[in-house]
């Protein structure tokens, strides 16, 4: 199934004494990036969006999460969490509960 790769971390700022900012890491798989591409870039959009700024309260750092676009009967997109504990799927789980589109899928 194509999917998409998206994670949160920081890293240094190049500015000098201006600390870490955060940043997104996307990866596309090949065959997905003919596949309605508008559609893809507001569905990851939606996606950072409500990630935006969550961090693991044990461990501080962001959530890593792959969008799954194989399409089911329910109308939901899976997001499955490769996240650092159980607190961060949690945390991420809360978010985007609150969101129809998305359902979070934490592998065990």
């Amino acid at each position: 199934m194509p999917a998409v790769e998206a994670a949160r971390d920081t890293i240094p700022s190049s500015l000098p004494d201006s600390g870490e900012f955060a940043c997104e890491q996307i990866d596309v798989a090949p065959e997905l990036a003919d596949h309605a591409p508008r559609y893809v870039e507001r569905v990851l959009g939606e996606l950072r969006t409500a990630v935006a700024g969550l961090r693991c309260p044990v461990h501080d750092c962001g959530p890593s999460l792959t969008l799954d676009f194989g399409f089911d009967d329910a109308g939901t997109l899976d997001v499955v969490g490769h996240n650092c504990c159980a607190k961060l799927d949690e945390v991420v789980s809360n978010v985007l509960g609150g969101i129809p589109l998305f359902r979070l899928m934490v592998p065990r």
